[in-house]
């Protein structure tokens, strides 16, 4: 399917948002690299300086140059492929990065409702089918509440119904409320929980000195059904 078969983006439910018009979205490129590791690490782990601790600031550091390492290889991936890692900027702001949404197809296991992202070929048994899944949805703290979470995953919608698939899911942490809020009122419905299959992470601050990592939380699996079809 091309971009002019696609549904129009304004008849799309989980566009209806005030989203700013200054905002744009586009495919990830290599120069994005330190940007979008900047904008993760703030998103999931939290912004801190040294004046906030020396122990605090070093873990910090050392998970933005894990997940700068991350993110450049995601965005070498992406050939040949359906996976696009997406990024909003801000163009009157010299086009800073302000947010982003990863998709990509994955294993889906329809018996215990999880993805497998380790394997890349289906394994036997005809329990499981290739699913869009989408991830690190993350949006800069002075851009939130602005509709750019619902673009991105507005975006991402259109993206996997024009590679020809009828649904779109992804894991979100249990006691992220907000998060299940948007996704819900955007038309996705929880199909499972448990802690298993994609590893999730939190990070809680001890004694506002140090990170502690929090693996094996709980989580929901949301679906989307597309109600167009090409």
């Amino acid at each position: 399917a091309t971009a002019s078969q696609l549904p129009p983006a304004s008849s799309l439910p989980s566009l209806r948002s005030a989203v700013t018009p200054t905002i744009s979205v586009r495919r990830a490129t290599p120069a994005d690299v330190d940007a979008l590791a900047q904008l993760c690490t703030d998103a999931f782990y939290g912004t801190h300086t040294f004046l906030d601790g020396p122990i605090i600031f070093a873990q910090r550091e050392a998970i933005l140059a894990r997940v700068r390492s991350q993110v450049r290889r995601r965005i070498s991936l992406d050939v040949d492929r359906e996976a696009q890692l997406l990024v909003a900027t801000a163009p009157k702001n010299r086009g800073r990065v302000v947010g982003c949404i990863d998709l990509a197809v994955h294993i889906f296991d329809r018996r215990e409702r999880r993805f497998v992202l380790t394997r890349d070929e289906l394994p036997p048994g005809g329990g499981y089918c290739w699913k869009p899944y989408v991830a690190s949805v993350a949006v800069a703290p002075g851009y939130r509440r602005r509709g750019i979470a619902r673009l991105l995953v507005g975006r991402a919608e259109r993206l996997a119904l024009g590679w020809g698939y009828h649904d779109i899911c992804l894991e979100v942490s249990a006691t992220n409320v907000g998060a299940i809020s948007l996704y819900q009122q955007a038309g996705y419905r929880i199909v499972g929980s448990g802690a298993g299959g994609v590893h999730l992470t939190e990070i809680e601050v001890v004694a506002g000195f140090w990170w502690r990592e929090l693996s094996d939380i709980p989580k929901y699996v949301l679906r989307k059904r597309f109600r167009w079809v090409l």
